[in-house]
């Protein structure tokens, strides 16, 4: 028979592993960090995750492997594993914190400026999986336009 510390211990477990709770967790997260930094860094990565899940839908259109239910539900699943590492980060925080390090801040910040650096990978192996040459191509010819002629 199980003890009720085994118990409890499956419960969370099996709680914790449900996005819809790694979800909630982030948001909450979110919503209750007063740092403005963190905000506008929540905000990009949430922006970077937007582009990746779009230019993947390009990518596999191109591929002719569109599945626009795989793309969502793998954003879904990779927004919720994102929110478990933010929320890791903090709690680590907390726990640094109270052994008399301030780190307050800083996990949190490096976590997302991992995750963002991620993104930023995908967007570009999406963007050479469409045009062959990834964001450093987009980026050389743009650099060649001149803009309207008047």
């Amino acid at each position: 028979m199980k003890t009720t510390v085994a118990m409890v211990a499956e419960m969370l477990q099996g709680l914790a592993s449900r996005w819809y709770v790694k979800l909630v967790i982030s948001v909450l997260t979110f919503l209750f960090t007063e740092d403005k930094n963190t905000h506008l860094m929540f905000e990009a990565l949430a922006v970077l995750m937007v582009v990746d899940l779009l230019t993947g839908l390009w990518a596999a259109a191109k591929a002719k492997q569109l599945s626009s239910r795989v793309g969502v539900l793998s954003t879904l699943t990779k927004f919720g594993i994102y929110a478990a590492i933010v929320v890791s980060a903090r709690m680590l925080e907390l726990i640094v914190t109270a052994a008399g390090v301030p780190v307050v801040g800083v996990t949190v910040k490096v976590a997302i400026v991992y995750l963002a650096a991620q993104e930023a990978i995908s967007i570009n192996e999406n963007t050479k999986a469409v045009n062959g040459v990834g964001l450093a191509g987009i980026l050389n010819a743009l650099k060649g336009f001149s803009g309207p002629q008047t």
